[in-house]
């Protein structure tokens, strides 16, 4: 008999708190038998214990987060290895190309890079002073570079003047007895926006098929110039 009324105090309490729809999918509501539903939702058994079901992520979400993480990937690794439009050349990659009228003679300057011989462009300004005191002695071994029948004399060397007028630029190529082609580089666009130089002096070392061999930015000695070519034509 004691057990019986347990039972019926359990039972009545049960039904406070808990009454099941009796449904096959584990749906169960909670309110008083007399006062109606207060709140449905589904449950399952925990470690013996029944908990309201925990929303699970949907697939979709899943598959959206991997094309994202493989495209900021892929986009990573592209960034890394580019030069040129985005940043400044890389050695190992073409050289970006340009064509810029002459100073010092007829034609263009430029489209020598990539056809099939070994080049340098050395860039340079007036009003840089650093290129006032190494392009002079520069120009002297390029000179006799071209009059000899060494390694060397099949490099071709391109100047490029930056962010002169043309007068300036023609008076200090002029002045530092450069003879090779130099081309007019006036609102800095190969300097700035093709290789991405901040400024003058650099040297840029080409293999016959166009692509940079080593890129030399600040002042660089006759000798360290040599040095550099030799092994420009050694690897060509």
């Amino acid at each position: 008999m004691a057990k019986k009324r347990a039972l019926a105090r359990s039972t009545a309490g049960a039904n406070w708190c808990y009454r099941s729809s009796g449904g096959w999918d584990g749906s169960a509501s909670w309110g008083h038998p007399e006062r109606g539903l207060i709140h449905a939702r589904k449950i399952r058994p925990v470690h013996g214990r029944e908990h309201p079901r925990r929303p699970r992520p949907r697939k979709i979400f899943l598959l959206l987060g991997c094309v994202l993480a493989m495209v900021l990937g892929a986009g990573l690794f592209t960034s890394l290895g580019s030069g040129g439009k985005d940043g400044p050349p890389q050695v190992g990659a073409l050289a970006p190309d340009f064509i810029l009228p002459r100073l010092n003679g007829a034609g263009k300057v430029g489209q020598q890079i990539g056809d099939g011989r070994p080049a340098v462009v050395l860039f340079f300004a007036s009003w840089c002073s650093i290129c006032h005191t190494e392009l002079p002695s520069l120009a002297g071994v390029i000179s006799r570079q071209e009059r000899s029948t060494g390694p060397l004399h099949g490099i071709q060397v391109l100047g490029v003047d930056s962010l002169d007028p043309p007068n300036a630029a023609e008076a200090f190529v002029k002045s530092a007895h450069v003879v090779f082609p130099t081309g007019l580089d006036s609102s800095s666009h190969v300097l700035a926006e093709q290789y991405h130089f901040l400024g003058p002096p650099y040297a840029v070392f080409v293999y016959p098929d166009g692509k940079i061999m080593a890129i030399h930015g600040s002042s660089i000695g006759a000798s360290a110039f040599v040095s550099i070519e030799k092994r420009l034509v050694e690897a060509s």
